[in-house]
C-alpha cells in the first residue's frame, strides 16, 4: 500500500519494549504510528483533504450498496 509521507524507522526490537513504544507514540500523537513483527516502526503523516474526501465518497458508496442489498 502506498502512503504519502511514509517513514520507516528500523530499530532492533530489543531497544524498544512495549512501554517504550507506547511513550514514543504518546510523544508523537500527530503521526499514525505502527510497529510490525520485525520491530520496524512505520510513521505516517495524517492524511490530507483529498484523501479524506475520497474515503468519504467510498464509504458513502459502500453504505448505499449495503442498503440496497442488505448483506452487511
Amino acid at each position: 500500500m502506498l502512503y504519502e509521507n511514509h517513514m520507516v524507522i528500523d530499530l532492533e526490537p530489543r531497544f524498544m519494549n512495549a512501554d517504550d513504544f507506547f511513550r514514543f507514540c504518546q510523544q508523537n500523537k500527530h503521526l499514525h504510528i505502527e510497529r510490525d513483527a520485525d520491530g520496524k516502526i512505520h510513521a505516517m503523516a495524517p492524511t490530507g483533504f483529498e484523501t479524506g474526501k475520497r474515503n468519504t465518497e467510498l464509504i458513502t458508496e459502500l453504505n448505499l450498496w449495503n442498503r440496497q442489498h442488505r448483506l452487511g
